[in-house]
């Protein structure tokens, strides 16, 4: 039963706390867990299913991000690379 079940919880888990959590934190990328773990358990048709709703879960993400966070919330997840003159000895 929980292997059915397993991939809704990934995606429900990973959308809560990457919404909760401070944007250099993310969770999102466990959402590509679910369709794996759906192709164990569901028909293809199932696993494509599950797939896009995780995609449609990273889109509710990440609008709710730009709400809660401003337009540039997405560009502040990226970690920005060091600084050219920094690296200079």
């Amino acid at each position: 039963m929980l292997g059915r079940a397993l991939p809704f919880l990934v995606i429900v888990l990973a959308t809560l706390a990457d919404v909760l959590t401070p944007p250099v934190e993310r969770f999102d990328r466990f959402l590509i867990a679910a369709p794996a773990l759906a192709a164990a358990t569901w028909s293809a048709r199932g696993t494509a299913a599950i797939g896009t709703l995780a995609m449609a879960a990273t889109a509710v993400t990440a609008a709710v991000l730009v709400v809660r966070d401003g337009p540039a919330a997405p560009l502040r997840r990226i970690p920005s690379p060091p600084l050219a003159g920094s690296l200079r000895s």
